[in-house]
This record gives structure tokens, sequence and C-alpha cells, in this order.
């Protein structure tokens, strides 16, 4: 309910509203009190069921509004760092490592030992997916009689 209120009115309106409504209540208490003692409270009593919540209350709610709004600055901020890593975990999609590779055939080692074709070993570890062609120097050397 207090959350609420600071953020619809604001922390000076909460304050003001909860400390009438606080004091207002400790006065019919007082009162109600020195009704069912016919007297036997003293001024001492009254004054601190009055006064005790003009002072304390709103110094209660003035650092919990603090408390709030540095909450609510902190989480914004986490907010925003959340969806800049995520946004940058989505660009950095790339293999970080050294890779042995055959000389000759160009199949790969994996973590296991195993050597691989390259289009295997790298779609495991990636969204990278290959589809395959000849480039102009193999055409030629596979294909002499095409003409290009």
């Amino acid at each position: 309910m207090l959350i609420f209120l600071l953020k619809k009115y604001g922390k000076k309106k909460t304050v003001f509203m909860i400390t009438i409504s606080v004091t207002t209540l400790s006065s019919f208490a007082s009162i109600n009190m020195l009704y069912y003692f016919q007297g036997y409270i003293d001024n001492i009593g009254i004054f601190l069921s009055i006064i005790f919540p003009l002072v304390i209350i709103p110094i209660v709610i003035s650092k919990f509004s603090n408390l709030l709004e540095k909450y609510e600055l902190v989480e914004l901020e986490l907010v925003k760092r959340n969806a800049d890593l995520e946004r940058k975990l989505l660009e950095i999609k790339e293999l970080k490592c050294l890779l042995p590779i055959c000389k000759s055939c160009k199949k790969v080692k994996d973590d296991k030992g195993y050597w691989r074709q390259i289009e295997s070993y790298v779609s495991k570890r990636s969204d990278i997916d290959f589809t395959h062609s000849l480039c102009n120097d193999c055409v030629k050397s596979i294909y002499p009689e095409l003409k290009l």
C-alpha cells in the first residue's frame, strides 16, 4: 500500500496523508484510553501518542521513499545492462579456440580427438549451416571443358 501511495502521489503527499491518518488514529486512541481509564493516563502519554507519529512517521516514510527511489534506479540500470548483454551475446557467435586442421584433407580434430569434416564441427558449435559450391579456380581445374 505504501509503495502504491508513493508511486501515485509522490513522497510529500504520501508522508502528509499517512502522518495525518496515524495522528488522527492515535488521537482517537488517546481519547478512548482517557475514557476507559477515566483520567488516570498522564499528559505525557497523550503527548507521546499525538506528537510521536508526527515526528517518527515522516522520517520513516521519507527513508523508505529514498530507498525505493534508489531501488528503482538500480533496477532500471540492471534492465538496461541485461538488455545490452543479451544484444552483445547475440552478436558474438564465433568460435574462440585454436583448431587443429589437417593440411591435406582439411578435417579438424574435435575435443575428443576425432577427426571430422570442418562443416560438421562448425555446425555443431554454432548456428552456421553450410552449402557447397565450387570457386572459379576449382571449376577450371575439375571441368576444363567448361568455359567461364
